[in-house]
């Protein structure tokens, strides 16, 4: 026996409102419920009765009101924090990238003794500049291809310390200092050439810290030892902007704050380190 207009409307309605209901708990169902009001607002036959066209009318439009409300809810509580975490996730892939790739730039200067001041034919870490060219390499021979891209615009200079700008990060490469302590890049005069042999660190660290800009700050050694600025039980600092970054050797003398990356183990020797004087082809 078919349905009446009246009963077959009243299951709808009910189906409806039910789901509007529970899209509040489960808010992924708050925009099939929004399309489902929509088609049942449509399709409402002609009722003869005016109470229940209104009673019918009226639930359609409570329905219509709970699910926006429930899908207003998903977007703001799990969509848009979704798109920004899925974006600083990729800012932060971007970051740990860069850093890995100045390892491998900084192997090549190494095995290929291009700053080879004391001529063992092992060669010292470079600047940042000086890996993309935007400098001349320092007391040695020419390089056609430069192991890093960067345009000049990218490279900030101050007396300070030598950064580089890439997307949602900034970037600094700290080399050793004659006499101990580390040359962020702002000169190559005071450089200890025998210990860049062995020795660098880089960071990584937010452009911006705000609600949507990636927060994790990134280490990086010649071992590529690779840590994540993550203190505990204090209030982090917000290292952020070309000029707010961290201290070369703020990973020493904090070690607390500084946890591996993804547990990864640092390597035990450096490329090249078989190496004899006149084994490297050149």
């Amino acid at each position: 026996m078919p349905l009446s207009p009246e009963r077959s409307t009243s299951l709808r309605l009910a189906g409806i409102v039910l789901l509007a209901v529970a899209s509040w708990w489960l808010p992924k169902l708050a925009l099939p419920t929004c399309f489902l009001v929509l088609l049942v607002a449509v399709s409402l036959p002609k009722l003869p009765r005016p109470a229940f066209r209104l009673w019918a009318r009226t639930l359609v439009v409570l329905s219509g009101l709970l699910a926006t409300g429930a899908f207003i809810g998903f977007v703001l509580r799990e969509a848009i924090p979704g798109v920004i975490a899925g974006g600083n996730q990729d800012s932060e892939k971007r970051a740990i990238g860069f850093l890995r790739g100045l390892v491998v730039a900084e192997d090549h200067m190494r095995t290929r003794g291009f700053i080879d001041t004391d001529n063992d034919q092992v060669g010292s870490a470079a600047t940042l500049a000086e890996l993309s060219g935007l400098l001349p390499l320092r007391n040695a021979r020419p390089m056609d291809v430069f192991p890093v891209y960067l345009k000049p615009e990218q490279h900030v200079q101050d007396a300070e310390a030598s950064v580089v700008v890439q997307g949602a990060y900034v970037y600094k490469l700290c080399l050793p200092k004659a006499g101990g302590g580390w040359n962020a890049g702002s000169s190559t005069t005071d450089l200890d050439e025998e210990a860049g042999e062995r020795s660098f660190s880089a960071y990584g660290w937010p452009k911006s810290f705000t609600a949507g800009s990636p927060h994790k700050v990134f280490f990086v050694d010649a071992f590529e030892r690779i840590l994540i600025y993550q203190p505990q039980g204090q209030a982090p600092l917000r290292y952020q902007g070309t000029s707010g970054g961290p201290e070369c050797g703020t990973e020493a003398e904090h070690p607390a704050d500084w946890v591996r990356w993804k547990d990864k183990t640092a390597r035990k020797s450096l490329p090249g380190d078989n190496l004899a004087a006149g084994a490297v082809d050149r």
